[in-house]
């Protein structure tokens, strides 16, 4: 089983009810989270401790996802987590987005998404590369719409 610590999830989105929904189903299913409405918050954060996932909003007010997404690309391999955005939009074309491994259009099923956190933490909690999950995942979705 994994520690709290590498189970530990970090939700950072402008939409305070989204927050607590998606706070309240991962609790529901023994997965700890920190929330946050800014890019900033996010950084402080991530400089601060551990999280075996970070679910980023595409539009974070104060400090841009992009960038934030480019700072996390640039820690070793064991020692970043697994990311993943959530847009409403189109997702812009960056060089930096090769880390990130799943993009959920919203509006997104908070409780299909939460089991796919607990999924996403159990994986990384046994150490598996995050490239083998995301190959994974990506062959399960085959041709089915993203969530």
């Amino acid at each position: 089983m994994t520690s709290p610590k590498q189970q530990r999830v970090l939700i950072a989105d402008a939409d305070p009810g989204l927050r607590r929904s998606l706070y309240a189903a991962l609790l529901k299913l023994d997965v700890f989270s920190d929330t946050v409405a800014d890019g900033q918050a996010a950084l402080e954060c991530v400089s601060q401790r551990g999280y075996a996932i970070i679910l980023l909003d595409l539009a974070l007010p104060k400090v841009d996802t992009l960038a934030i997404v480019e700072r996390l690309s640039a820690r070793p391999d064991a020692e970043r987590p697994m990311i993943l955005l959530m847009t409403t939009g189109a997702v812009p074309r960056a060089s930096n987005l090769d880390c990130v491994q799943i993009v959920l259009r919203k509006p997104i099923d908070v409780t299909a998404i939460a089991e796919v956190i607990q999924s996403c933490v159990r994986s990384v909690g046994r150490g598996r590369p995050r490239a083998a999950a995301k190959a994974d995942s990506e062959r399960e979705q085959g041709d089915q719409p993203r969530v």
